[in-house]
């Protein structure tokens, strides 16, 4: 992979959660430009600077050969370069499928508590209504027992109500029957009381 100074100066990185700061990748953005295009014009003009140690080149060697120093500078300037890019992608691809898989794992957590939420919440009604039904059934017993007691109340109240004018009426018509007087004197009439219910 070629990289020329141009790309290297019009490269844009997109800012991540929690990347590399900005400025700091900006500036040695441009000091890598800025080394490599003196590299490159360096190697271009023969011009560069030898490495202490280093043979002299001959006068009459070609340009690559004379300046050896500065094309390997510039190709392990090069390869850092890359390596730094290749690094940033991982890093920032690493970045968003954590991102991701958190946000998923958020959510699954988030479904899973409002479905228990509802559970819990279904379950409470469900009970509080088997109560309150419970609850309605031994009231409506107690009702129809009370009912069914007044009733029979009412009915043994009109049976001995109805046995009181009964004899009542059989002892007015007796009396009637001896014409008021019995052996000679005056018929008393016994006084009958109507039953208590």
């Amino acid at each position: 992979m070629t990289i020329a100074p141009d790309e290297i100066e019009a490269q844009q990185f997109r800012v991540m959660f929690r990347g590399y700061d900005v400025e700091q990748v900006d500036a040695f953005l441009d000091r890598m430009q800025q080394e490599f295009t003196r590299l490159l014009a360096e190697r271009g003009s023969g011009t560069g600077p030898v490495p202490d140690g280093a043979p002299s080149a001959a006068p009459d060697a070609p340009a690559d050969e004379a300046a050896p120093g500065p094309s390997a500078r510039a190709l392990r300037t090069l390869l850092r370069a890359e390596q730094m890019a290749d690094q940033m992608i991982a890093d920032a691809e690493a970045e968003a499928e954590e991102i991701r898989a958190q946000a998923q794992a958020e959510r699954q957590q988030a479904l899973a508590e409002t479905r228990a939420e509802c559970a819990r919440l279904h379950a409470d009604l469900t009970v509080q209504r088997e109560q309150e039904i419970g609850a309605l059934l031994v009231r409506l017993e107690q009702l129809q027992a009370e009912v069914a007691r007044l009733d029979d109340l009412e009915s043994r109240a009109r049976e001995s109500l109805r046995r009181w004018i009964d004899q009542h009426q059989r002892l007015l018509t007796e009396g009637t029957g001896n014409g008021g007087a019995v052996a000679g004197g005056s018929a008393v009439a016994t006084p009958v009381h109507p039953p208590a219910a």
